[in-house]
């Protein structure tokens, strides 16, 4: 990506604030994030794909049908400044309206401030940054790199470097299990390894066939539907 690259935001304040009030009155709502694609220097945000604020999908009917008369549009495009080469995963603060980037070619995580609309950070030093994820209740941003197998975590509301946990390889998509303040990471040639979010400790590990390209966390069960690659294995992808 070159300079002045842009992401493009899709009805973030509308949103932010149409979601709240239906997070409110719906009995069961559950945040999820959506995939945003990359199409040369821009970031272009499908409809119903990604959103700041995420998208509910399991509010209750008529919660639903509400969310689906309120259509997304682009409001604001927010410049990323220099970052080169493509992007990954993302994570967000919502109570502080920041969006997390693993600008996994640049070696950096973005940080946007998408309330004001602008770049509030840049995390450097790091090693291919593949997955990101964030926990509130700890206020940490957990980082994957998949250059050195490391995970880093950083404290807000600054984000301050102040630890590290080295898995060995190929550090790559992070979860978060809000609940029980457990983070989980995939990583190597084929593992699970599960953090406490609260002592930032290794508390268990689970062994899978194959690098986890892509997981899922079952709140009945725990991590789970991975989806091991189909091809040999290409970091970062």
């Amino acid at each position: 990506m070159t300079e002045g690259a842009l992401l493009e935001v899709a009805g973030i304040t509308k949103w932010y604030s149409e979601q709240r009030a239906l997070a409110n009155a719906g009995p069961a709502v559950v945040w999820s994030w959506k995939q945003a694609r990359f199409r040369g220097d821009v970031f272009q945000v499908l409809p119903l794909l990604f959103a700041f604020t995420g998208a509910i999908i399991g509010a209750a009917a008529g919660a639903s049908a509400q969310s689906n008369d309120a259509a997304l549009r682009i409001e604001t495009k927010i410049p990323l400044g220099d970052v080169r080469g493509r992007i990954d995963h993302m994570a967000a603060d919502i109570e502080r309206q920041r969006l997390f980037v693993a600008e996994l070619g640049n070696n950096t995580v973005g940080i946007v401030d998408v309330g004001q609309g602008k770049m509030l950070q840049v995390l450097g030093g790091l090693k291919e940054p593949q997955g990101v994820g964030y926990l509130p209740s700890a206020d940490t941003l957990f980082v994957a790199n998949g250059g050195d197998g490391s995970l880093r975590l950083f404290q807000g509301p600054n984000y301050t470097a102040n630890a590290r946990i080295d898995f060995g390889s190929d550090a790559d998509n992070v979860r978060v299990d809000q609940s029980s303040q457990h983070v989980v990471v995939g990583y190597g040639n084929g593992a699970l390894a599960v953090i406490d979010g609260a002592t930032r400790n290794k508390i268990a590990e689970i062994r899978l066939p194959a690098h986890p390209e892509g997981f899922q966390l079952d709140p009945s069960y725990g991590p789970g539907l991975c989806q091991p690659p189909q091809r040999p294995r290409h970091r970062g992808r």
